[in-house]
C-alpha cells in the first residue's frame, strides 16, 4: 500500500477548503453581521487571506471588493486643505 505524501494537489485542495471555513467562521463569531463588506474583507485580509479569496467568501467580485475598499479608505481620511483654506487642487 503506498503512502500519500503531504503537498499532494489533493491534500493542498482540502487545506484551502478548511482554510476558508475557518475564515467565515471567524466572520461570523467575530459579530460582524451588520459591518460593510469592506470591514468583513478588511478582517479576511487581516486572517491571511488574499483579496481575491476574501470576495469569493463574501460572495462578491475582485473589482467590486477593491472599490469599496478604497471607497472606505478614502472616508476615513481628513481632506487635506492647502495653507489659504482652499481644497487641494486634483491631479
Amino acid at each position: 500500500m503506498a503512502q500519500k505524501l503531504a503537498g499532494e494537489p489533493e491534500d493542498d485542495h482540502w487545506l484551502e477548503v478548511i482554510g476558508r471555513s475557518l475564515a467565515y467562521m471567524c466572520l461570523h463569531s467575530a459579530n460582524m453581521a451588520e459591518r460593510s463588506l469592506a470591514d468583513k474583507a478588511g478582517l479576511l485580509e487581516a486572517l491571511g487571506l488574499s483579496r481575491a479569496e476574501s470576495a469569493r467568501i463574501l460572495g462578491t467580485s475582485y473589482n467590486s471588493l477593491t472599490e469599496l475598499m478604497r471607497v472606505a479608505r478614502n472616508k476615513k481620511r481628513p481632506i487635506r486643505k492647502n495653507p489659504n483654506g482652499r481644497k487641494a487642487k486634483s491631479r
